[in-house]
């Protein structure tokens, strides 16, 4: 186990995560989520876990929990990988009715390693602070070509 002071997450907040939906036991797009974990983890260069350990210990933290619906966040870094769960914040009208959005200014460079879900999210984190005190849901980021990028 590497010690706090020496590690690359809390030094300088390298570490890549994804949030994922769950929904009867299954998450959307799993394939999609652990293929795109494998590669920012390359990015990084953060190779000490495989695809099978990150995936059992996925398997293993909705098995011991009972959790078949909500929220799902995978966190990895030098230090480990670390999984969480929340229960989905939107509701099924939500979906159908829609949200209110709001265009962030700040720019996302693409073909960067601002494509990559990093663990320092300070910018994202900020920005929909701000646009809920403005009363909207999410934000939106584009990307310098004028491309969406992502939402908060």
């Amino acid at each position: 186990m590497i010690r706090l002071e020496n590690s690359l997450a809390f030094n300088y907040g390298i570490g890549v995560f994804e949030t994922m939906r769950l929904v009867d036991g299954k998450i959307e797009y799993f394939d999609d989520h652990l293929e795109r974990l494998m590669s920012s983890l390359t990015i990084i260069k953060v190779d000490s876990f495989s695809l099978y350990d990150i995936k059992r210990k996925i398997d293993n933290y909705l098995f011991e929990g009972s959790i078949t619906n909500g929220i799902v966040k995978v966190l990895i870094n030098d230090a480990g990988i670390f999984i969480s769960y929340r229960e989905n914040s939107y509701r099924n009208e939500d979906y159908s009715n829609g949200l209110s959005l709001k265009i962030s200014d700040v720019q996302i460079l693409p073909k960067s390693v601002y494509t990559i879900k990093s663990s320092n999210y300070m910018i994202n984190y900020l920005e929909s602070a701000k646009a809920k005190e403005e009363g909207y849901d999410e934000v939106l980021f584009f990307n310098t070509d004028k491309f969406l990028a992502e939402g908060s």
